[in-house]
């Protein structure tokens, strides 16, 4: 019996740490288990590390997680082209 394909992972959320450099949090549903994994980018989004699991749960609940932040969080309205610091971090 031929195994049911895996959904792919689907960026979530975004954190960025500067305007180029930052992580994403992918999701996926694998059957009846669900997954969160984060990689990290370089050119603002654009590409993406390979994620790396970060934890799984059964899809019937609540994610342990919904939100990723790293460092100084930096904000986008524009898709890129212009961005500012929402939340400096304390030096």
């Amino acid at each position: 019996m031929p195994q049911a394909a895996h959904a792919p992972a689907q960026l979530a959320t975004m954190s960025f740490t500067s305007p180029g450099r930052g992580y994403g949090r992918f999701t996926a549903q694998h059957g009846g288990r669900c997954t969160a994994a984060v990689g990290a980018t370089t050119d603002g989004g654009r590409r993406f590390t390979r994620p790396a699991l970060v934890t799984s749960w059964p899809c019937a609940r609540t994610a342990p997680a919904a939100a990723l932040t790293a460092g100084d969080l930096w904000h986008t309205s524009d898709g890129g082209a212009h961005w500012q610091v929402v939340y400096p971090q304390a030096p």
